[in-house]
């Protein structure tokens, strides 16, 4: 969970060769490009189902898990919470922040929200159950599945970080950061606090779970799009153009996320939620694309712009 390494004259990424081939270049674009394929993979599942069930939409996204999206929806923000945590940032910052809402993807997924309470558009309720279907049954349970899945998460946890203790080149925490260090300390608690819910308020963990890990989760990306921002900016080397880019992708996700408040206290409609997040999924893929064009041929940023 460190940042990388600095070339050897300290002014840049090392060159690939140094990395012993192209393969790690290779790596890194794979990673950013990635991104952006599990987010279409998503939207393609959602545009089917909603096709077949005669377009009647539900609420969120997170009310996909009980259509027949469910499988993608899991195996889309696992894939991302893999390659979240996996990708290493041209900062410890940077890194950091990808770390944590890469493991807080994970409780996303296997936390579902509650069961969709379907409703028109100006707010009247109908029924319990997927809008349109098909989908899971009613009787499905998904309380039964949360201890193990959740167990299993916060397992992989323990083991990721003793293994970045364990592979930390040099001195484990040589090369944090202080608003690295910051970020690692809040997620810790936060994560901490998850835990504790989980194990000792199981009811409330099922209940609130997955919203508290979800604003986390999106809270961090965006924080990592702003530090990124600056570190582009303070970066001699980045055009402009790309700091233009990455302000604008976090000015955006910034303006939906108070636009979700605002609305979700001020109007009836119901579809606001499920609008918001299609435009954070938007907003994250382009991140991912700007990052892809910027540093196609280099693994990350100069580190030295830290």
């Amino acid at each position: 969970m460190n940042g990388p390494e600095v070339g050897e004259d300290g002014g840049g990424p090392p060159p690939a060769g140094a990395f012993g081939d192209s393969n790690v270049l290779s790596t890194y674009r794979s990673l950013r490009i990635g991104m952006v394929i599990l987010v279409l993979m998503l939207f393609v599942s959602i545009f089917i189902q909603a096709g077949s069930s005669g377009w009647c939409l539900q609420s969120s996204i997170s009310a996909y898990y009980f259509t027949d999206v469910h499988a993608v929806f899991i195996a889309v923000l696992c894939a991302a919470g893999a390659l979240l945590i996996v990708y290493k940032g041209s900062t410890d910052t940077e890194n950091v922040l990808y770390d944590f809402a890469g493991i807080w993807a994970f409780v996303v997924a296997m936390v579902p929200t509650g069961w969709p309470t379907n409703l028109e558009p100006d707010g009247v309720q109908r029924a319990r159950g997927v809008c349109g279907g098909p989908g899971l049954p009613l009787v499905y349970n998904a309380g039964q599945a949360i201890g193990n899945n959740v167990s299993v998460v916060f397992v992989g946890v323990l083991l990721v970080l003793l293994m970045s203790v364990l592979l930390a080149p040099g001195r484990y925490g040589s090369t944090w950061t202080f608003l690295g260090t910051i970020a690692r300390v809040v997620g810790g608690v936060f994560t901490v606090a998850l835990a504790a819910q989980f194990v000792f308020a199981s009811s409330w963990f099922e209940r609130h779970g997955h919203d508290w890990a979800a604003a986390a989760m999106f809270g961090y990306i965006i924080l990592a799009v702003w530090v990124n921002a600056f570190h582009a900016k303070v970066d001699p080397g980045t055009s402009s153009r790309y700091v233009a880019a990455y302000r604008a992708v976090g000015v955006a996700m910034l303006v939906t996320l108070i636009a979700v408040f605002v609305l979700s206290v001020t109007v009836r409609w119901t579809l606001y939620v499920l609008v918001a997040e299609f435009a954070l999924l938007i907003e994250f893929a382009l991140f991912w694309v700007v990052q892809t064009v910027e540093l196609w041929n280099m693994p990350y940023r100069n580190p030295s712009s830290r």
